[in-house]
């Protein structure tokens, strides 16, 4: 297990980059390489439960996928069996399998994210660089279970005065919560003019905001973000010129998206990896 982190910065790229390329391609490899990628490195970080929350979401998930595939689109040759003058065809499954991994690689991914950066030096970098947006969503992110232990408050309040919220119609149902909810907004009206009152008095924003503890990049961060850059470059480029492009109900054969554009892109994802396991090695020593 690893407590090493990396600098905001190229983390925060890298990942980013890996969820536009399975976002941008069905290409089996390429989504093999990344999920490659997150599950090494969460095994490196101690995330095995991570991973395992991750397959718990997967296979119901891809069950209901095929069978929602296998109802609706008829495409593909390789029929498995036929029902109601319907072809149930082998690529409409595996569509439905890479779509599941798809969604549980970006998943994968925010929870590695989470491993790689310091929440702490995160917020210090940001709020230096970009303290109005910083501040908007640290509000934004407080709002939301304020409101809910509010509106909490607020009801038992008004079920003590004998408001009953167990109505069964939809009409009643709306009446009862109607004077908790405009209460609600008016008390999160007067906490926002509370919080940007008090920002004013604390002369927010007058001047340039100090860093307790500057974060700089280290060699491995500089390593870490020019191939980020470099791997972002050739998806591109052989996204743009359909090198590593794969539509399973179009191709001639479903292991076409094998090539050697593919492989050379899977290969950059693999060495990123690996490289960065030495990058982990040699920090704890």
């Amino acid at each position: 297990m690893s407590n090493i982190k990396f600098h905001v910065l190229p983390a925060i790229i890298i990942n980013i980059i890996f969820m536009i390329i399975v976002f941008s391609t069905d290409n089996p490899l390429l989504v093999f390489a990344v999920l490659f990628w997150t599950l090494i490195l969460l095994l490196k970080y101690g995330g095995r439960k991570d991973i395992k929350r991750g397959l718990k979401v997967f296979i119901p998930l891809a069950i209901v996928t095929a069978f929602i595939n296998l109802c609706f689109v008829s495409g593909g040759e390789i029929v498995i069996f036929r029902f109601l003058n319907k072809s149930f065809t082998l690529e409409t499954i595996v569509y439905a399998l890479v779509s599941t991994l798809k969604l549980i690689v970006v998943i994968d991914l925010f929870y590695l994210l989470s491993y790689m950066i310091d929440s702490d030096k995160s917020l210090s970098y940001f709020s230096s660089k970009m303290p109005k947006v910083t501040l908007t969503m640290l509000i934004s992110l407080k709002l939301v279970p304020n409101m809910k232990k509010r509106l909490m408050a607020i009801k038992e309040v008004y079920e003590v005065r004998g408001v009953d919220y167990s109505k069964t119609t939809m009409k009643d149902k709306i009446k009862s919560y109607f004077p908790v909810l405009s209460i609600l907004l008016e008390d999160s009206l007067e906490c926002s003019f509370d919080i940007g009152e008090s920002a004013y008095v604390r002369g927010f924003l007058s001047g340039k905001r100090s860093e307790y503890e500057k974060s700089y990049l280290k060699f491995q961060d500089k390593i870490l973000l020019i191939l980020s850059i470099l791997i972002f470059i050739v998806h591109i480029i052989f996204l743009i010129n359909g090198y590593t492009e794969y539509d399973v109900y179009k191709v001639n054969s479903l292991l076409d998206f094998i090539n050697i554009y593919s492989i050379l892109e899977m290969g950059i994802i693999v060495f990123i990896t690996f490289l960065i396991l030495i990058f982990l090695r040699e920090r704890n020593k």
